[in-house]
């Protein structure tokens, strides 16, 4: 459920950057490529997600070492 809830906010976070790009962008007059920015959203929202998971993973192991 940990995970679930982290990766609920990594979306989040890269959604709520998406949404302030395009207002600026569409106020400028400035089309973006919806194909390049979903798949910048994508990797965005994994490199925080796998920020948010890193000292979980790190915890998982030394319990199972010991």
């Amino acid at each position: 459920m940990k995970h679930f809830l982290k990766g609920a906010a990594a979306f989040l976070i890269t959604m709520a950057g998406n949404i302030i790009i395009n207002v600026i962008c569409n106020m400028q007059g400035i089309d973006l490529n919806s194909t390049a920015q979903t798949m910048g959203t994508v990797f965005v929202a994994l490199a925080i997600y796998h920020a948010l998971i890193r000292n979980e993973t790190g915890k998982d192991d030394k319990k199972q070492e010991g």
